[in-house]
């Protein structure tokens, strides 16, 4: 699984993946486990730094994933 740093962000090799959370917790709560940094991509000329991560759990295992996404604003 591919990661797209935030702009300033980093990461190591080995450093635990978690969700950041939401404003009270909803609908993500903070610390959750993703997964593990693998490997640094190099720098290629993106605007953006990647890294590889190895999910926390075996995706295959999943019977239900629910996508979240914000409101359009009107």
């Amino acid at each position: 699984v591919s990661l797209v740093l935030a702009a300033g962000g980093s990461a190591t090799k080995g450093a635990r993946v978690v969700t950041a959370g939401s404003p009270q917790g909803r609908p993500y709560p903070a610390g959750l486990r993703i997964g593990t940094v693998t490997s640094i991509d190099p720098d290629r000329g993106r605007l953006e730094r990647s890294a590889t991560v190895r999910p926390a759990v075996d995706p295959s295992s999943l019977d239900v994933v629910g996508v979240l996404r914000p409101r359009a604003s009107r």
